[in-house]
C-alpha cells in the first residue's frame, strides 16, 4: 500500500507529514534572515504583541537562530535586542505586562534576576509559603528512616 503524501507548504513538493517542510524549503528558511522569521510569527494586537511560534515548557516563545546549528533564543528577548540593542551581561529581559508570549518591545525591560523576582513578589506571581510545593508534600522515607528521593 503506497504512503499518503502531502504537499509542501511552501513549495507543493510531495512530502510524507502534513506538519512539515520539503529538505530546500526547510534550509531555505533556516537562510530567511531572522527578523523576518520572527516578524512572521508575531500577532500585533493593541495591547501585547503575541508570540504565535514554538513555545518551552514554561510558556515563553523560542526559535532558533538557524544555520545548520541554530541557537535557540527566547522570543521576547530577540524582541527587545532587535528594538533595542543587546542585553548586557547578568541581566534579563523582563515583563511589564507579565504576559510571557508578549514580544512588544515597551511591554519588555532590563533587570537584574533580583529585579526579575522583586516584580515578581510585588505582583504576587511568585510561589512562596505554605502553598508552596516543598511545604505541600511531605518528605517520603524509606524503610531505614531515610529520605528517599533527591539527596538533601
Amino acid at each position: 500500500m503506497p504512503r499518503k503524501s502531502f504537499p509542501c507548504p511552501d513549495c507543493g513538493t510531495p512530502i510524507r507529514s502534513p506538519a512539515a517542510r520539503c529538505f530546500p524549503c526547510t534550509w531555505a528558511a533556516k537562510r530567511t534572515p531572522i527578523e523576518e522569521r520572527f516578524i512572521a510569527k508575531v500577532h500585533k494586537t493593541d495591547g501585547c504583541w503575541l508570540w504565535t511560534g514554538a513555545t518551552t515548557s514554561t510558556g515563553y516563545g523560542h526559535l532558533t537562530t538557524g544555520g545548520n546549528r541554530g541557537l535557540p533564543v527566547k522570543a521576547h528577548r530577540l524582541a527587545f535586542e532587535l528594538a533595542k540593542g543587546p542585553v548586557p551581561v547578568g541581566f534579563e529581559v523582563c515583563h511589564h505586562c507579565d504576559n510571557p508570549l508578549c514580544v512588544r518591545p515597551d511591554h519588555l525591560f532590563l533587570g537584574s534576576r533580583r529585579d526579575n523576582v522583586d516584580d515578581a513578589l510585588a505582583k504576587g506571581r511568585y510561589a512562596s509559603g505554605a502553598g508552596n510545593g516543598i511545604h505541600t508534600h511531605p518528605p517520603r522515607r524509606d524503610g531505614l528512616g531515610r529520605f528517599a528521593g533527591r539527596a538533601r
